[in-house]
Formats: C-alpha cells, structure tokens, sequence
C-alpha cells in the first residue's frame, strides 16, 4: 500500500496548492505537512541512499508518456523539493525518493 500512501498524499497536496503549483507553495505545504508530526510518504529506502532507480525509469516513462497529467507533473516537482526539505529537516538519512514515490501517479 505504499504507493497508495504516495498516491493519497500527492492528491491532498494538490487539493492544497492547486494544479500548476510553484514549488514554493509545494515546500510551504511539506513542511506543514512534516511540522503537523507527519512523514512525506515515498521518500527514503531502508538500503539505497541515492534515488532508487525504479522511480527514475518510472517518472521518465511518465513524462513521456503522460504529459500533462497534473499528478505526474506534481509528483515531478516534488522531486524537485521534498529531497531538500528532508536534508534540511535533518532527520532523514536517505532524503532521495523510492520507487513508490512515482509509481502511484
């Protein structure tokens, strides 16, 4: 159920900031989301600790593929964010997304 988890979160996140959100409004929404005690799902991985291969085949294959979508464009730019906001966060060791971050959208 983990890229369900994603899956949910990237909707919410989207009924918050709207479609074709900047990433600013992204971040300002991530961190309320991580200073309400909650995690942003599909980011980290028990072994890897650089971004996990499966998402960058898959968020390729969706930018190709589904242009346009507003969730693949979203999931996109928050690759774009969440990995900063986690290493700033500083309690994250692996800040990077796992496949489940992308295989939701």
């Amino acid at each position: 159920m983990a890229n369900q988890e994603v899956l949910k979160f990237l909707i919410g996140l989207q009924e918050t900031v709207g479609v074709g959100a900047t990433e600013k409004q992204i971040s300002d929404a991530c961190w309320k989301v991580l200073n309400s005690g909650r995690v942003i799902p599909g980011y980290g991985h028990a072994v890897l600790r650089n971004t996990d291969p499966r998402y960058v085949y898959l968020q390729d294959f969706a930018a190709r593929k589904v242009k346009g979508d507003p969730l693949v464009e979203l999931s996109l730019k928050c690759f774009n964010v969440i990995p900063g906001i986690l290493r700033e966060l500083g309690k994250v060791k692996n800040p990077w997304p796992n496949v489940d971050a992308g295989s939701g959208v």
